[in-house]
């Protein structure tokens, strides 16, 4: 625990070492990290979770005062608590210098929007016939049973007879999720998006005429998309991400334009667990 309180002590300590007196000029969103262990490669070195979450916590609150106490610019948007040690913050370019030299930051990098994938049919997204046959080491039939999947994406609609018919959280084949885009409102697709709702489709759809790949499945819908703001950040789909981490999903499906910018977006979570827990990537790419 004192090993890791040390970075707060520091953190506090260099708010007063930067000038704040300078002329503003136009603001981009960086994503910081800062030194010390996630909560989530804390928990797998053994420590509680407890304990874990307090440490990111403490880390994190300290070094979010510095930086608004030397960044005039700072407009802070995410904090990643769990699968990383960070935050997501718009500055102005004379910030950015000024975040760079403090001593308990990692890295900073440039935040960039996404773009969403093309929506195509399921015959031309995925060849998957074979996966419906294939069994698990007693011989049975593998359908998803017990996996819960995160769909990130523009939300699913689980008023759709395949996905819920009007059903929504435990029990339902979508038990939840979250709004990023409008975080009052419920997780649910545009109706002209419909992206999000065809991938939940492909994944675990109820239909015996064309069932889903991992039927037994239950959903998790993060909205990161919308038809009135088709780009989304990187941060916000790192929150998801980070979301459906903690929600419990065993699979996380994201889709992007292309698989440099889907590669780059998990490369920024740093997400990487020992131990029984893991997490699958599913990413659909369109060309």
């Amino acid at each position: 625990m004192r090993r890791y309180l040390v970075w707060a002590l520091i953190f506090v300590l260099s708010a007063g070492l930067f000038p704040a007196s300078r002329v503003l000029s136009a603001s981009d969103v960086y994503l910081v990290t800062i030194n010390g262990e996630s909560a989530c490669r804390m928990e797998s070195m053994g420590f509680s979770p407890i304990h874990s979450m307090l440490v990111s916590k403490t880390l994190l609150a300290s070094a979010k005062d510095a930086i608004r106490k030397n960044c005039h610019s700072a407009s802070f948007r995410f904090d990643f608590d769990y699968l990383l040690n960070g935050m997501s913050v718009e500055l102005d370019k004379q910030d950015v210098e000024v975040v760079k030299n403090l001593s308990f930051v990692k890295s900073i990098t440039k935040i960039n929007s996404l773009a969403p994938a093309a929506v195509r049919t399921i015959a031309e997204t995925v060849g998957a016939s074979p996966l419906y046959e294939v069994k698990d080491q007693s011989g049975n039939f593998v359908n998803g049973k017990d996996i819960l999947v995160g769909v990130i994406d523009s939300g699913i609609d689980y008023r759709h007879q395949d996905l819920g018919n009007g059903m929504y959280g435990p029990g339902a084949k979508v038990i939840g999720g979250s709004n990023f885009v409008e975080p009052k409102a419920p997780p649910l697709d545009d109706e002209v998006m419909g992206h999000g709702t065809l991938v939940a489709g492909i994944i675990a759809a109820d239909n015996t005429k064309a069932p889903g790949i991992a039927q037994g499945a239950k959903l998790m819908s993060y909205k990161v998309l919308s038809n009135k703001n088709p780009d989304v950040m990187e941060d916000v789909v790192i929150a998801a991400i980070q979301a459906a981490v903690k929600d419990g999903c065993k699979v996380i499906n994201l889709s992007g334009k292309t698989r440099r910018q889907l590669l780059r977006t998990f490369s920024l979570c740093s997400c990487s667990r020992t131990g029984n827990k893991c997490w699958y990537f599913s990413c659909w790419i369109s060309r």
